[in-house]
């Protein structure tokens, strides 16, 4: 029997450390343990959340000085047949990451703030290199967002790291899940290319791609070679903030204002034609995608338009919204949501779902990881898997018929 492949996150493990900014712009240690972080962690939990530990892949740079057994042991309890851990030789260490609060919220305490601390396109591609800049603690670093720091450098993978694990390998990945600035997205476009040349006469790899843009980079002077890569991924997105900002918006205060500038910009990012879709992350909104095969037949956009394709745009609520039996006091921290989110997606389409079933899964798997500081508890019912207390497929069913009902009101 054939083995089936893999969905991979190329994105890395992180341990995430946190500090809060006082209103004196002191910036204090906050009395909460280090925790298990980092896109490709979050990513590929959302993944886990529907499917097995042998239909996933990630990849855990470490050594063995700077990563807990505590923490190995709580990361494998997921499966330790999705986890490929692999000792850094490079001199540094696990990954290590400062998250910043203001107050309870992390990150800039405004939008006109987080847009002054993003980098302008001349440094953008710099700080690519540094991923995006790290201190050693006693030296001051350059923060991208206000709100994350590397504390130590990460190691960035690419496609090729994959060759390195013969069960990640052998078959290939059926789909990818990247968070880049836009030249380690193209090298990895690339590699993609020679892996799949290096198979041979009548063998291809051709895996599907869903990209989350930077969200540095998200600035209008990019938006050309955003576009560029939209061309070569399956699937495209930002969330909202991000997305509004590589058109040079800011997110409008009032809710009326804010769901046709969304549609908007959601029809703007499918003009690039992603081979699927594109898909804005709203957060407490739920998510909004349109697909590239409902563009008109035969129509022609320039990237600088801002009069987008006439394409329908679709909506899917949150699993927690007001209204919602459990909802007071579910939401607890959004950290790692729309990675979740992305691996909930990449599950869908793996298991074959259309656009709007596979976005449903989407947010049921952020659903499960808003519920908590760090990663949802699974435990093993009678062989049933049980996420945080719930069955997933069960979430899926309830919000299944909750996004019909509106789309039928």
């Amino acid at each position: 029997m054939a083995v089936q492949p893999r969905v991979a996150t190329l994105e890395a493990f992180i341990i995430d450390t946190f500090s809060r900014i006082e209103a004196n712009g002191h910036e204090v240690p906050m009395n909460k343990p280090d925790q298990l972080g980092g896109a490709g962690t979050y990513g590929i939990i959302g993944s886990r959340i529907f499917l097995p530990p042998q239909r996933l892949a990630m990849i855990v740079d470490y050594t063995p000085e700077t990563l807990s057994r505590e923490m190995r042991d709580t990361l494998e309890a997921f499966g330790s047949d999705m986890l490929a851990f692999r000792k850094r030789t490079d001199g540094n260490g696990t990954t290590r990451a400062v998250n910043r609060y203001h107050g309870e919220k992390r990150g800039p305490t405004s939008p006109s703030r987080a847009r002054k601390q993003r980098p302008r396109a001349a440094k953008w591609e710099a700080g690519r290199r540094l991923q995006i800049h790290w201190h050693r603690r006693r030296d001051v670093g350059i923060v991208a967002d206000g709100r994350f720091e590397y504390l130590s450098p990460p190691r960035l993978l690419t496609p090729r790291d994959l060759l390195d694990v013969p069960t990640f390998s052998n078959p290939l990945p059926s789909w990818l899940h990247l968070v880049s600035y836009p030249e380690r997205a193209e090298q990895s476009l690339s590699e993609i290319s020679s892996m799949s040349a290096d198979l041979g006469t009548g063998r291809s790899w051709t895996p599907g791609i869903l990209w989350e843009p930077e969200p540095p980079c998200c600035l209008p002077e990019n938006l050309n070679v955003i576009a560029r890569i939209a061309r070569q991924v399956d699937v495209v997105s930002p969330n909202h903030t991000e997305g509004l900002a590589l058109f040079g918006f800011d997110v409008p205060t009032e809710t009326m204002q804010l769901v046709p500038l969304l549609e908007w910009l959601t029809r703007r990012l499918v003009a690039l034609r992603p081979r699927l879709a594109a898909v804005v992350r709203a957060g407490p909104y739920g998510c909004c995608y349109a697909l590239t095969s409902e563009i008109p037949s035969g129509s022609v956009y320039n990237v600088h338009s801002t009069a987008p394709p006439c394409v329908d745009v679709h909506w899917i609520p949150p699993f927690w919204q007001p209204g919602v039996a459990g909802y007071e006091g579910a939401v607890v921290d959004p950290t790692g949501a729309g990675n979740a989110f992305m691996g909930g997606l990449m599950a869908g389409l793996d298991a074959g779902k259309d656009m709007r079933e596979a976005v449903i899964w989407a947010n049921v798997a952020a659903s499960f990881v808003i519920e908590q500081d760090g990663l949802p508890r699974m435990v093993n019912m009678a062989g049933v898997e049980v996420w945080n207390g719930d069955y997933p497929h069960d979430r899926v069913e309830a919000l299944r018929q909750r996004s019909e009902a509106r789309r039928l009101g």
